[in-house]
């Protein structure tokens, strides 16, 4: 096994498009990407000031950093003195250690749990952590986790479901209609009979 060498850096900024949990992790990527062999991506635009740039810039992260054209901010709907990243995370590494969705927690370290329906939205500040690292073969980061200070929340949607309002306590009782079983005949289907046009006869 390669031992990396890591350094762990700290910036705080904006959050946006936040997918840091497994139930709304990036699974498609950017054309040309292949991120379904790694499970799928946690990612996240997050946007700093100057002084922050210059805490990432001082790390030595090789993610690239959006905001320092007037075409770079016009693309990205950045401000004047904002910058952007993209750090990111597998879902699945070739050690288990290193994948995984990243921790994300509130203001005294409680947990964001994303089973309750509610991830990070656009606009929510905080701070985020996030490695820099050395192998013999390679320079990488990776995002360790998030502590949000100002959460926007927003309804987490599953890749394959939907998302609901909590609406309290459902309503439960027995059907009034009689259970089929085998001897009983399934219901007819009701088929409604249209007329049949000639080729050249048009409906209005």
């Amino acid at each position: 096994m390669a031992k990396q060498k890591a350094k762990t850096f700290e910036v705080q900024g904006t959050y946006r498009y936040m997918k840091g949990f497994p139930q709304n992790k990036d699974t498609r990527g950017p054309e040309g990407a292949n991120w379904d062999e790694h499970g799928g991506m946690y990612i996240t635009d997050f946007i700093m000031d100057e002084d922050n740039l210059a805490i990432f810039e001082e790390s030595g992260s090789q993610w690239k950093t959006y905001g320092h054209t007037k075409a770079e901010r016009t693309k990205h709907n950045l401000e004047q003195g904002e910058f952007m990243i993209r750090p990111r995370r597998k879902h699945v590494e070739k050690f288990a250690q290193y994948g995984g969705p990243p921790v994300v927690v509130l203001a005294d370290g409680t947990p964001i749990d994303p089973t309750e329906g509610m991830g990070v939205g656009n606009g929510s500040t905080g701070y985020l952590q996030y490695t820099v690292y050395q192998t013999p073969l390679h320079a990488g980061s990776r995002w360790l986790g998030s502590q949000i200070i100002d959460w926007k929340q927003y309804p987490i949607t599953a890749p394959s479901g939907a998302a609901f309002a909590n609406r309290g306590e459902s309503h439960i009782s027995m059907s009034e209609d009689a259970p089929m079983d085998e001897d009983t005949p399934a219901p007819k289907a009701r088929v409604k009979v249209v007329d049949v046009l000639e080729d050249d006869e048009i409906p209005f």
